[in-house]
C-alpha cells in the first residue's frame, strides 16, 4: 500500500512540475501593443486557443522515509486555454498516450519495488489567475501501465490546490514565480507554496488519501537576453535564475513564443524528502501569435568595403519600430562565420557592428531588425566587402646537409615575407611528391623556421618547402634542395677482430668512423 501510494504521489509531483512550474512560469499570449512601454515583459493576455508543447525529463529521488528514485520521460505535454472565466484563465493539460515513460525504484528494506512506466497519459485542466498568473489549482487524471505483475494497470483522478504563505498585508495568493512589469536586473521572491493534494485511486482500488507538500521560496533575477535556438526556431528569451538552497536554477522566457522556451532545474528541494535532481523542460511548438507589427527594413549599411584580411570594420545602420518596441539586429556577415546578434536598443537608434574579416573574398553583408516579440523585418540591401589576401613570397631553398645517414635526424630552415605582414608557418615536402609532411608553428614574417626529419631509406632527395600565412594563403613551393643518404655499412665481428690483431686501437677507431 505505501508503495503505490508513493508512486501514485511521484505521478502527481510529475504532473505538478510539468505544469505548475511550468504555466506559472509563462507569461504571454496576445499583448496589449497598444499600450506603449519599455518593460522587457508586461502582463500578457491570453487567447482561446493559445497552446505550447514541450519535452520534459524529470530525475528525482525520495530519501526521507524510504529510498526512492525515479526517471521520467514526457514527450509532446501540451497547455491550451479552453477558457476565459472572469478571473481566471482554464487551461487543458494533456499527455498524449504513449508520451510518458519513465522508471521508478522503492526500496523498503525488506521488499523492493523497480519497474517501468509504460504508456501511460494524462488529462486534467489547470486555473491561473488572469491578474498575476499565480495557479489556483489542477485536476485531472493519470492512467498507464507498468512492466510488474502487482501494479499492472493505474487509474488516478487527482487534484492539486496551491497556496503561499500569508504576506504582510494578511492575503494569501496563489502560486506564481514571475513579477510583472518584468525588467533586466529585477529580483522578487517566490514565495513558499504548500500542496494540498487529493487522490482518488481507481485502479488499483485504494479509495481517497490526501498528501501535503510544499516547494521551498528563493529569489529569482531577470539577469538579460539570450539567443537560443529550439528546432528550427530561434527565439530571443529573458534568462531568469534563482537559487533554492544554494543550487542556481535557470529559466528563459521569450515575448515571441508568449511563453517559457526552457527549464533547466537542478537539486529542486520539496517537501517530505522530495528532489529532483533534474528537471529540464523544451519547447517543441507554439501556436502563438504575436500582434505586434514588425520593423521597418534597416537602412542599408555603411562601413569600410576594401579590408585587408584580419582587419576589423565598424558598420552602421538603424531600424524604426512603428509599434515603439525595443529593438535587435542581426549581423549576416556572409563569410562563413556565426550572425551577430546585438542588445536591445530603442527604436531608431544607430547601431554599429563590429567585425573582423578572416576570409579572403568578396562578402555580400546585411542586417534586419527584430523586435522583442519575435517581428522580423525584411534584410536590408546589402553591403559589398572586399577582403583582401596576398600570396606569401617564394621561401629560400632550405637550408642544411646535402649528405647523411639514415636513420639519422637532421634539421633545415627556410624563410619568407608576407607582403601582409601575416604570421607564416612553413611545409616540408620531404620526398618530393609536392605534399607537405610536416609544418612548423607560425612565426613572424621574415623570421626562419627549421624542422628535423630522418630518412629510413636509402636514395637521393629533393625536399622543399611552402609558406602559409595564419588566414591559409600559401606560396608557390620554394626551388628544391637535393640530397644523398647512403646506407649504413655493416661490419662483421670477424672483420672487426682480424683489424684488433693488425692495427692500433687509435687506427682502428678512425677507419670504423670514415666506413661510417
Amino acid at each position: 500500500m505505501e508503495v503505490c501510494s508513493q508512486f501514485f504521489f511521484l505521478l502527481m509531483m510529475s504532473s505538478f512540475f510539468v505544469g505548475a512550474i511550468t504555466l506559472n512560469k509563462h507569461a504571454n499570449s496576445t499583448y496589449l501593443t497598444s499600450i506603449l512601454d519599455e518593460n522587457d515583459a508586461d502582463l500578457p493576455i491570453w487567447t482561446i486557443g493559445d497552446s505550447w508543447t514541450y519535452n520534459v525529463e524529470i530525475e528525482g529521488e525520495q530519501n526521507e522515509y524510504f529510498d526512492l528514485e525515479f526517471d521520467l520521460y514526457i514527450d509532446n505535454m501540451e497547455f491550451e486555454v479552453v477558457e476565459i472565466q472572469a478571473e481566471m484563465y482554464k487551461l487543458s493539460m494533456i499527455v498524449p498516450e504513449g508520451d510518458f515513460n519513465g522508471a521508478v525504484t522503492a526500496d523498503l528494506g525488506a521488499f523492493t519495488f523497480s519497474g517501468n512506466i509504460e504508456d501511460a497519459y494524462l488529462d486534467g485542466f489547470m486555473y491561473v489567475k488572469k491578474s498575476t498568473l499565480g495557479i489556483q489549482k489542477c485536476e485531472g487524471s493519470i492512467v498507464g501501465d507498468t512492466n510488474k505483475l502487482i501494479l499492472p494497470h493505474f487509474d488516478i483522478d487527482f487534484q492539486i490546490e496551491f497556496e503561499v504563505e500569508e504576506n504582510n498585508q494578511g492575503v494569501k495568493t496563489n502560486f506564481s514565480s514571475l513579477m510583472f512589469p518584468m525588467n533586466i536586473e529585477d529580483t522578487w521572491l517566490i514565495p513558499q507554496t504548500y500542496l494540498n493534494i487529493s487522490i482518488n485511486a481507481v485502479q488499483p482500488n485504494l479509495g481517497q488519501n490526501r498528501l501535503f507538500s510544499y516547494v521551498y521560496g528563493h529569489e529569482a533575477t531577470c539577469i538579460g537576453w539570450d539567443t537560443l535556438q529550439l528546432g528550427n526556431n530561434n527565439y530571443d528569451a529573458l534568462k531568469i535564475s534563482g537559487v533554492n538552497n544554494g543550487d542556481v536554477n535557470d529559466v528563459w522566457y521569450s515575448a515571441a513564443a508568449g511563453n517559457i522556451i526552457k527549464i533547466d532545474y537542478q537539486n529542486v528541494a520539496l517537501g517530505f524528502g522530495y528532489i529532483l535532481n533534474t528537471l529540464t523542460f523544451d519547447l517543441v511548438s507554439t501556436t502563438f501569435e504575436s500582434t505586434s507589427n514588425p520593423p521597418e527594413m534597416p537602412i542599408t549599411p555603411t562601413g569600410p568595403t576594401d579590408v585587408l584580411v584580419g582587419e576589423s570594420g565598424d558598420y552602421v545602420t538603424s531600424s524604426v519600430d512603428p509599434d515603439g518596441n525595443n529593438i535587435r539586429y542581426i549581423v549576416d556577415w556572409d563569410d562563413g562565420s556565426a550572425m551577430t546578434f546585438s542588445d536591445f536598443i530603442e527604436s531608431g537608434e544607430t547601431y554599429t557592428a563590429s567585425h573582423q574579416w578572416n576570409t579572403k573574398g568578396n562578402h555580400e553583408m546585411r542586417i534586419k531588425a527584430r523586435d522583442k516579440f519575435g517581428k522580423e523585418s525584411e534584410w536590408s540591401e546589402t553591403l559589398t566587402v572586399t577582403v583582401i589576401n596576398n600570396n606569401p613570397n617564394k621561401p629560400s631553398i632550405p637550408d642544411g646537409p646535402t649528405s647523411g645517414k639514415i636513420k639519422n635526424s637532421y634539421t633545415y630552415s627556410t624563410t619568407s615575407t608576407d607582403p601582409d605582414s601575416h604570421q607564416l608557418k612553413y611545409g616540408f615536402d620531404w620526398d618530393g611528391d609536392d605534399q607537405v609532411d610536416d609544418w612548423t608553428s607560425l612565426v613572424d614574417s621574415g623570421e626562419s623556421a627549421s624542422k628535423s626529419h630522418a630518412w629510413t631509406t636509402q636514395g637521393n632527395y629533393e625536399i622543399k618547402v611552402k609558406a602559409q600565412d595564419e588566414y591559409g594563403e600559401e606560396s608557390e613551393w620554394s626551388d628544391p634542395l637535393s640530397i644523398s643518404m647512403p646506407k649504413n655499412k655493416i661490419i662483421s665481428c670477424y672483420l672487426l677482430k682480424i683489424l684488433e690483431q693488425h692495427l692500433p686501437l687509435s687506427l682502428l677507431i678512425q677507419y670504423i668512423q670514415q666506413i661510417l
